[in-house]
């Protein structure tokens, strides 16, 4: 195991990081982190790690210079920390990681380099740019306009070699783009070569601008893009046009945050970044297991005619506890099983179970009432779920003749130390998805807490009892799914999104 580790974080999109990348960052003690590493990226750290941004801008006064970053790196190793120093792109791409490894090696410290992917490659690729086409390059470079001012005149680049090539990729490339363009052109690049710049690759504000060598300057002062970019040059980006993907995705450039608790928010947050949705995960609520143990309950199955679960979290409590206590799937024979939804269900396939009774259309009390039969009487009925929850279950369960137990497994709690003021400021929601009453209810509660306003929130709600909370908390709803499932709560704000365009 190294001390320090040095990890190239890709271009910014978190589905892009490796997966020794993911395994690392999990056990970091302090991170040092780049400008530009994401805040969905930097969620994936420990809570208890300390992060430090060392981050250098162009043109602007460095937080930190390189020998100091270099110092701490070293500092904190010293200290038995695992460290991690957590890089845009790839550390050896332009990224001054073999500076900071040879640091490691000298200082007799431990340290293992993580490649990630460069953003030469998948900014181009998110664009519609590939590299290469046997119709349009058998060639690349991948060079940075950047240098040292002291090796500028001592190492320029080597442009009668560049300009010959079928493509180049140039990083850093922005504040010098003229003359990158004069340059290319006046050592034999044709003046209608195409061109583009590609801004913030990968990201929800990715921006592709194409044009030509002699036009691309022009355009890109209209179209005021910025830095970080990559510049292409060469016949490929002629494909930009019919392969650039990434932004004809539905909700490409909306951010969406997502309410859920943590162990449930990653089907969520998938479904709405394949639609290209900057995702960030702020969960306002923590599903806690009650202490309560279910032995007696286990023992007492063979009396029980119905098991109610009114949600995935109380099933996976329950059956965890069932298969974990040595016993298997006959304890639950002879009992019929009602669920409340198609998530639900999906959760006991995982046991190999398969419920008797699934309600057709509404995924709630309701929706398993109608579904049950109407007589009752004098029937076992367990009541597995969250404390607090309704009272609408027992009380008609009773009323058709059901002796009801109820068995409280977990409970709702607000989560703690979310800080979405400073979410707010990086990276403001154009939806908020809710998937329950109690999400409105603490979600709220945070933004008057933390002083926001409500007013602005474009919310997506899963049913009707969650529009009712978000109606009485003052949150304006502008979609709610048909049905209170994952793929009908993402198919509702693809529909509304489609309606604005």
């Amino acid at each position: 195991m190294a001390n320090v580790y040095i990890v190239g974080a890709g271009p910014g999109h978190p589905e892009l990081l490796t997966l020794r990348a993911h395994a690392v960052l999990k056990r970091a003690d302090v991170c040092l982190y780049d400008r530009l590493i994401s805040s969905e990226t930097l969620a994936l750290l420990p809570p208890d790690c300390e992060k430090i941004d060392v981050g250098k801008a162009p043109g602007v006064a460095h937080r930190m210079r390189q020998e100091d970053i270099q110092a701490l790196m070293l500092k904190y190793a010293r200290q038995n920390k695992v460290v991690l120093r957590l890089k845009g792109g790839d550390p050896y791409v332009f990224g001054r990681g073999a500076e900071e490894a040879k640091a490691c090696f000298d200082a007799g410290v431990s340290f293992e380099v993580v490649p990630g992917l460069t953003s030469a490659l998948t900014a181009a690729s998110f664009a519609g740019i590939p590299m290469t086409h046997r119709q349009a390059g058998a060639e690349f470079a991948v060079i940075t306009a950047h240098r040292r001012e002291d090796q500028a005149d001592h190492h320029p680049l080597k442009w009668p070699v560049l300009a010959q090539l079928d493509t180049l990729v140039i990083l850093m490339g922005v504040s010098m783009l003229s003359e990158i363009c004069r340059e290319l052109i006046a050592h034999g690049k044709a003046p209608d070569t195409p061109a583009a710049l590609v801004s913030q690759g990968t990201l929800i504000k990715q921006k592709t601008v194409v044009a030509t060598l002699s036009t691309l300057v022009e355009r890109c002062e209209k179209s005021g893009i910025q830095a970080p970019a990559i510049v292409v040059v060469g016949d490929v980006v002629r494909y930009t046009k019919t392969l650039c993907w990434f932004e004809r995705l539905p909700l490409f450039g909306k951010t969406v945050w997502v309410t859920r608790a943590s162990q449930q928010s990653s089907e969520l947050s998938e479904r709405l970044r394949e639609c290209g949705a900057q995702v960030l995960e702020t969960p306002v609520i923590e599903i806690k297991p009650t202490q309560e143990s279910l032995e007696p309950l286990f023992e007492s199955l063979r009396h029980v005619d119905w098991l109610l679960f009114t949600s995935a979290n109380g099933a996976e409590i329950f059956l965890n506890q069932l298969f974990g206590s040595g016993r298997d799937a006959r304890s639950l024979a002879g009992v019929k099983i009602g669920v409340i939804g198609k998530s639900t269900a999906d959760c006991l396939q995982k046991y190999g179970l398969s419920p008797d009774v699934v309600p057709r259309e509404q995924f709630q009390a309701e929706g398993l009432l109608a579904a049950l039969p109407e007589d009752l009487t004098g029937r076992q009925v367990i009541l597995a779920r969250a404390k607090k929850a309704r009272s609408l279950l027992p009380e008609k369960l009773s009323a058709r003749g059901a002796l009801v137990s109820m068995v409280d497994l977990y409970e709702t709690l607000p989560a703690e130390n979310l800080a979405l003021r400073d979410l707010w400021k990086t990276a403001p929601p154009d939806f908020v998805t809710f998937t329950s009453a109690s999400t409105v209810e603490h979600f709220s509660a945070l933004l008057r807490k933390q002083g926001l306003d409500s007013q602005s929130i474009q919310g997506i709600s899963i049913g009707p009892i969650t529009s009712e909370a978000a109606e009485k908390h003052q949150i304006k709803i502008v979609a709610q799914a048909s049905e209170a499932t994952m793929d009908a709560l993402v198919k509702v704000l693809l529909q509304f999104v489609k309606g604005q365009g």
